[in-house]
């Protein structure tokens, strides 16, 4: 959680989203360490994400670091080829372990550009494919190439940043718009 929180600079009053979210693990545990003014959790699995996985999550993290959450956090059960959310609405959006999931990532990628502030970074935490057509052994989908996932988000508009690797399987991508 560290290096996540190196990675990430953003001020506190930032509005931060979350696409694929599920309970909001990551992101209430990330709140904790680097507060927020606001979280916006997105995902389209009602037994995912949901009030009661969500509170549990909050009292969680809430016994762990002994306060409560300082970000105000709220959830949407919808889609993250078209979320709700207003244009240019997020400083920060977030994805951990979610974009390979989404059916089509391309209409993600255009929407995450439609929803991020000019400057607004993008954060995806991704198992990135070795071999072609490694499956992603928990979800059972295709993973990426390096290069192919830059090229869809460059192809959305966005300027790749840096990628850092978080641990044997996984790294995390930065992108900025």
């Amino acid at each position: 959680m560290k290096e996540l929180v190196e990675l990430l600079g953003y001020d506190p009053n930032a509005t931060l989203v979350s696409l694929g979210c599920g309970a909001g693990w990551w992101e209430v545990q990330l709140m904790h360490q680097k507060p927020a003014k606001h979280l916006i959790l997105i995902d389209s699995n009602s037994a995912v994400l949901n009030s009661m996985d969500l509170q549990e999550t909050l009292d969680y993290f809430q016994k762990i670091h002994q306060k409560t959450l300082s970000t105000s956090a709220e959830f949407r059960l919808e889609s993250a080829e078209k979320t709700s959310l207003q244009d240019q609405e997020a400083d920060v959006i977030l994805l951990f372990n979610s974009f390979h999931e989404f059916d089509n990532q391309a209409d993600v990628a255009q929407e995450m550009y439609r929803i991020g502030k000019k400057g607004g970074q993008i954060l995806m935490e991704e198992e990135l494919a070795t071999k072609e057509n490694q499956i992603h052994q928990d979800c059972g989908k295709a993973l990426f190439f390096e290069r192919d996932l830059i090229d869809l988000m460059e192809n959305a508009g966005f300027i790749f940043r840096a990628k850092t690797k978080k641990d044997e399987k996984a790294c995390y991508l930065t992108f900025e718009k």
